[in-house]
């Protein structure tokens, strides 16, 4: 029935938001202890070790950041489908206050971010790659530090990090907006806020993040 459909669209988008929500809060988290590297070595090693002393802590939160971003791909899916349904063809009719470039490739920047998302917990997390990077500090600890500096000397991987973190940013632009829609706000005027409010988080996150890379390109952090 209408009114089934129309509960199930509303809490998908609820699903998406909150689930958003807590990616966001994520990332602010992991770009502020990324820019710890420029504090030098022992800051951000110490960081690390910090982070991996309470192993009960950290897998709950890696689980609970493993089940918000499987909601979020899940309800994306089920409303990208919900959409087209209605539509009658895979070309849904836009809002033009929402139809811009970060709107129309959110589908795409979301499966090039999830594929990213995979490789850097390989690369940085599991360590299921370039092995020799992964050596301890003087004090026994995980060279965080080396670890970053080696991986971002290579300039596919730089590469490929600095492309995620614009499509991110521009996955964020947008998506940061539509949260304020979907818990109610819907007027023009806090739709150009929170839109707003998307555009100056997505490019703090994208500065904060290509800052490291490009450091270690110049020379800055070796």
């Amino acid at each position: 029935m209408p009114f089934n459909r129309w509960l199930n669209t509303v809490t998908l988008k609820w699903i998406m938001a909150l689930s958003g929500l807590f990616l966001v809060g994520f990332v602010i988290a992991h770009m502020l202890g990324n820019l710890q590297i420029f504090l030098g070595r022992d800051a951000i090693n110490e960081y690390a070790r910090l982070l991996k002393s309470n192993a009960a802590l950290l897998w709950g939160f890696r689980l609970a950041l493993l089940a918000a971003a499987v909601l979020h791909v899940s309800a994306a899916i089920a409303l990208i489908r919900i959409n087209r349904a209605a539509a009658g063809s895979r070309y849904s009719v836009r809002d033009p206050l929402s139809a811009s470039i970060a709107s129309r490739t959110m589908a795409l920047s979301g499966i090039v971010l999830l594929a990213f998302i995979v490789y850097h917990i390989l690369h940085f997390t599991v360590m299921a790659f370039h092995p020799e990077y992964h050596a301890l500090d003087s004090q026994g600890r995980h060279d965080v530090y080396g670890m970053m500096v080696a991986g971002f000397s290579q300039p596919l991987i730089a590469s490929f990090y600095i492309l995620s973190m614009a499509l991110l940013a521009l996955h964020l632009s947008h998506g940061i907006g539509s949260i304020f829609r979907t818990v109610g706000f819907a007027s023009k005027r806090i739709f150009i806020i929170g839109s707003a409010i998307g555009y100056m988080v997505a490019a703090v996150l994208f500065l904060g993040f290509v800052s490291v890379p490009v450091s270690v390109w110049i020379g800055w952090v070796k």
